[in-house]
């Protein structure tokens, strides 16, 4: 939503021209400030009802009301009408000052010929009446919208040579007249000048003129909205307007005159073409003493000697003086009574009122009427009373607060003093709760710095046997590498004696039948022994190797195991699984021979003739001449007769399977003469056992 500053087009001719001083700003002027009189006047006017400025001068009571008449002609539809008193002359008579004020109102509303014609027609009237019946007669009847009046510079009529409290009973009687004629309804009046309400209507015999709203006017101050205007006129850079804005207020208090005459002095433009002072609030400081402060400025200044003279010429100076001294001293002052010198300071603007108190207006009344112009414009009687006041005033204040101190050591002191008794007996208490808590603190602390250094040892110790463990697997895994190695030389020395025990194994007779010939490695993972049978000059049958096999289980009994013999799947030969290591050696004379190495001397042979292979037929299973001769060869065999189906049947497919994979075995070197089965027994009994050598 617009306000009223935002519809006007502000007027502003150059920046040496923004800041306007010694005359009514124009409603469109770029540095009037709008405050909150400037609503509150205009809202009570819209409600038509009678309100008066009343404040000392050059506070912007002429540029309020300019702007007020503006939004009320503009916006409002109002029909407006202004009589400046000060210009209506002091040496007149009552016919013509009421006259001229009629001419002001005709020339403003386009009926001066009206009005004048209605006074030369009625020139026997009384001024007053005449001028009432003007209203009453040609203005209301002829203007259909609402009509204000604005009287300003009210303080005027103090000085005519005729009474004018009728002037302002008038116009109350306008506002009495209200409820009996509505047309008055539509009539509005706004006094504004340098006076009090009292002022306006002096007779006794008459009626105060006790009427109207008052519309305060405010000191300007940084929290009003519209002042950063005066930022603009200061500086271009907000920075430095913001700060030579706040210097200028410190001096002016907000006074609206005071405030644009030092921003137009902080911001005049020397003959030179540059500033006359700098943009800063050195500057500002600057201008301020030469404007107002300097010895000729308190002789010259407009506002400053208007100041002076209200209250010289008020009905008692000295009083108001006295009351000012005080005020300066900062005591503090009521200003809500109705004691004449009250309306003498607020009036002279010497002094605002904040709250209910006076206090004085801004530095630079403070600085310009100072203690010296206090004692010129006091009598010496007064000023020796005045003196003499202080110095009693200080002695009863003395006497009274070292009576309020006596009672307050009485009353407070006593109250105070047991208190303290009893709170240095919590203190001490708990000043021995605190040493005992220091001392359980100290054995506390002494048994955590004996447990840190067991912890310590402990630490210690316990690194020194991880270091010892660490050596001491790292000899184990030393000494088990070692044993393996040993072990693996074992392993490859049993493998040569076994090889050597082998050839002297072999024999003619063995060359013929078969060769033989160990796997490359004598162990396995079961510690079980396992040989690679070939016939000799052919492939072995089924039948034959159905015969070895159960000549090998045969044997296992004789050697110390009781494990069965199997064929080892994957290779062409026989393995006996057990702990134990054996020698496997098959001839045509002594059949299947098996000899435990780990027991020397105990060897084990099962025949196995032409005649014991011939009764196994082709398909690898026994004939009944062979169950015969078997029954009274070998009477073991007997008791094992309810296994040897499953054994021979287990033997046959796994010899199938060997046979299906075709390992070739490697060839056994040329025959040997003699028996082989006695001559191994011999040779390996007179041979050094591998154990004892190896230890």
């Amino acid at each position: 939503m617009l306000t009223y500053s935002d519809r006007i087009t502000p007027l502003r001719a150059a920046d040496n021209a923004f800041f306007i001083t010694g005359g009514t700003l124009s409603p469109g002027a770029a540095s009037y400030v709008e405050r909150a009189a400037d609503s509150q006047l205009y809202d009570v006017l819209l409600r038509m009802d009678f309100c008066y400025v009343l404040d000392t001068r050059q506070m912007g009571k002429s540029s309020l009301m300019a702007r007020a008449a503006h939004r009320l002609r503009t916006y409002a539809n109002f029909s407006v009408a202004t009589i400046d008193l000060s210009g209506l002359g002091q040496t007149v008579s009552a016919d013509q000052w009421y006259d001229s004020q009629l001419v002001s109102i005709g020339k403003a509303l386009n009926l001066q010929r009206e009005l004048e014609e209605f006074a030369d027609a009625h020139d026997r009237l009384a001024p007053l009446d005449r001028w009432k019946r003007a209203f009453t007669e040609v203005l209301l009847p002829r203007i259909e919208t609402n009509l204000v009046v604005f009287v300003d510079e009210i303080d005027y009529v103090r000085s005519l040579p005729f009474s004018t409290d009728e002037f302002f009973a008038g116009i109350r009687e306008f506002y009495n007249r209200r409820p009996f004629e509505p047309e008055f309804n539509r009539l509005t009046f706004c006094l504004l000048g340098v006076a009090t309400p009292s002022d306006l209507i002096r007779s006794d015999e008459t009626t105060p003129f006790n009427i109207g709203r008052r519309i305060t006017l405010t000191d300007l101050s940084e929290e009003d909205a519209g002042i950063a205007v005066l930022q603009t006129g200061l500086s271009r850079d907000d920075r430095v307007g913001r700060a030579m804005l706040h210097r200028v207020l410190h001096w002016t208090g907000g006074h609206p005159y005071l405030t644009q005459r030092l921003c137009e002095e902080a911001t005049r433009i020397g003959r030179d073409g540059k500033r006359a002072y700098t943009s800063d609030a050195h500057g500002v400081d600057a201008a301020c003493h030469t404007l107002y402060l300097s010895k000729s400025a308190r002789d010259q200044n407009d506002n400053l000697r208007f100041v002076a003279k209200r209250i010289e010429e008020s009905a008692n100076p000295v009083e108001a003086v006295s009351q000012y001294a005080r005020i300066r001293r900062g005591e503090k002052v009521r200003g809500t009574g109705t004691e004449p010198w009250v309306d003498v300071l607020r009036l002279s603007g010497i002094a605002r009122l904040v709250g209910n108190e006076l206090e004085v207006r801004n530095e630079i009344y403070r600085r310009v009427f100072d203690e010296a112009w206090i004692e010129a414009n006091l009598t010496p009687d007064e000023l020796l009373r005045q003196r003499h006041a202080a110095r009693d005033a200080r002695r009863r204040t003395l006497t009274y607060m070292t009576a309020v101190g006596a009672v307050l050591a009485l009353l407070v002191l006593t109250p105070l003093s047991f208190l303290l008794y009893s709170k240095n007996r919590t203190l001490d208490s708990q000043q021995r709760s605190l040493v005992d808590v220091t001392q359980m603190l100290r054995h506390r602390t002494a048994d955590l710095q004996e447990q840190r250094d067991r912890q310590a040892d402990t630490n210690r110790q316990l690194a020194a046997a991880g270091k010892a463990k660490d050596a001491a697997l790292a000899e184990a895994n030393r000494r088990a590498v070692e044993i393996a190695r040993l072990k693996q030389q074992v392993e490859t020395q049993k493998d040569t004696e076994l090889r050597d025990q082998w050839s002297l194994f072999s024999s003619r007779d063995l060359a013929n039948a078969s060769r033989f010939e160990r796997m490359r490695q004598p162990g396995f993972i079961t510690g079980s022994l396992l040989l690679s049978i070939e016939a000799a000059g052919r492939s072995p049958s089924a039948p034959a190797y159905t015969a070895l096999v159960e000549a090998m289980q045969l044997a296992a009994p004789r050697v110390g195991t009781s494990h069965p013999w199997q064929i080892q799947t994957g290779s062409v030969g026989a393995a006996l699984s057990g702990s134990r290591r054996y020698i496997a050696m098959w001839n045509a004379a002594e059949g299947m021979c098996v000899h435990n190495t780990d027991t020397p001397g105990t060897v084990a042979c099962v025949p196995l003739n032409d005649a014991s292979r011939g009764a196994v037929d082709d398909n690898g299973n026994r004939t009944s001449a062979m169950r015969a001769q078997r029954t009274r060869a070998c009477p073991v065999r007997r008791r094992a007769r309810r296994d040897r189906q499953a054994h021979l049947q287990h033997g046959r497919e796994v010899c199938r399977l060997a046979l299906g994979h075709g390992v070739e075995p490697a060839a056994h070197p040329g025959p040997g003469d003699g028996k082989p089965g006695r001559r191994f027994r011999s040779e390996r009994a007179a041979a050094p056992r591998t154990r004892d050598r190896l230890a």
